[in-house]
């Protein structure tokens, strides 16, 4: 990761794709195995662990791409998606549980 810029950008990414599941699916973080999670892979990620996919999940969200909603990366981009898309989960799991 280089700069504050391409963090912000990839964060920015992220929330896209958190507001598209909440509107798909408002409990999608429920479903979220975060230990298996890794953006890299095509189960593990989060449409493979929502749709069973990546493919079928691109699929039945109707996007053509998962990049622009940080369902994907580019480069070296790996463990800031999976850490934003573990805090993003964590955060929801706790604000369930008060």
């Amino acid at each position: 990761m280089n700069s504050d810029d391409e963090y912000l950008a990839i964060r920015l990414r992220v929330r896209r794709g958190v507001t598209l599941l909440d509107g798909e699916h408002p409990d999608w973080h429920l479903k979220i195995n975060i230990d298996l999670l890794n953006v890299r892979h095509w189960q593990h990620c989060i449409l493979g662990q929502l749709y069973g996919d990546y493919i079928f999940g691109l699929r039945s969200l109707d996007i053509p791409a998962g990049f622009d909603y940080g369902f994907a990366e580019v480069g070296q981009e790996i463990q800031v998606l999976n850490e934003l898309w573990v805090n993003e989960i964590r955060e929801r799991l706790s604000n369930n549980a008060a």
